[in-house]
């Protein structure tokens, strides 16, 4: 669930998610306010407390990517639940997803795909689908309606799924740079076993003669030791 990672790189994380902390706060304020009839001291309490759930997951996404994923559809769901528009910190997303596909198990990133079409769905619905049921379009009629919505659902699904995409082609060359490695070290280990076993074998054939030329000249010794012992 945890990936190590070398100290440099969390450090960079935790500070760039507070960079994105500070940045995306500073529209909370002016996204929140007078939002669908919502008490502007509550929606802007909310609305820090969701941006810092985006920030962490922002933060974690290398670290943990399956911790990343689901703090963003905690952050998402308390989002829609509490009725709040889009916010900037909405943007952790897409770093979330790629991270997901980039450097996930092989679940995860089945997940954070399958992740791309339910949160394409869950924003059109959120806010293209109820508005238009709840203020109404005469003039488009049902149709209309279906026609935004549809289009709706395919924009954010391509916008998520590109931060995937991204995401899964750096997994492939992350895979393939493991597997370079790993033949190159299959190779230096099989050159090595090479020699090892040319030595052994050298070794081999030098003592083995020269064991056969002890064994002649023992026998040449005890021979003429039996007929002249001087």
């Amino acid at each position: 669930m945890f990936r190590p990672l070398p100290t440099y790189r969390l450090i960079l994380d935790a500070v760039g998610a507070g960079v994105f902390f500070l940045v995306s706060v500073l529209f909370v304020t002016g996204l929140v306010t007078g939002w669908q009839g919502l008490d502007s001291t509550i929606a802007i309490v909310i609305g820090v407390i969701i941006t810092a759930l985006f920030s962490v997951a922002l933060g974690i996404r290398r670290w943990s990517p399956t911790l990343a994923l689901a703090v963003s559809w905690f952050a998402a769901l308390v989002q829609m639940g509490f009725g709040l528009p889009p916010l900037v910190a909405n943007l952790a997303i897409f770093g979330v997803l790629y991270a997901a596909a980039a450097y996930g198990t092989q679940l995860l990133f089945w997940l954070s795909f399958a992740s791309s079409f339910a949160g394409a769905a869950a924003m059109t619905i959120y806010l293209v689908v109820v508005p238009l049921i709840r203020n109404g379009t005469p003039a488009d009629g049902f149709d209309g309606r279906v026609t935004v919505s549809i289009a709706s659902f395919v924009a954010a699904s391509l916008a998520l799924l590109l931060a995937w995409t991204v995401g899964a082609l750096v997994r492939t060359a992350i895979r393939a740079r493991e597997n370079r490695e790993a033949q190159r070290r299959a190779e230096e280990e099989t050159a090595v076993e090479a020699e090892r076993n040319r030595i052994a074998r050298d070794m081999h054939d030098v003592v083995a003669h020269s064991l056969a030329v002890v064994i002649a000249q023992a026998d040449g010794a005890r021979y003429a030791a039996a007929a002249d012992p001087d």
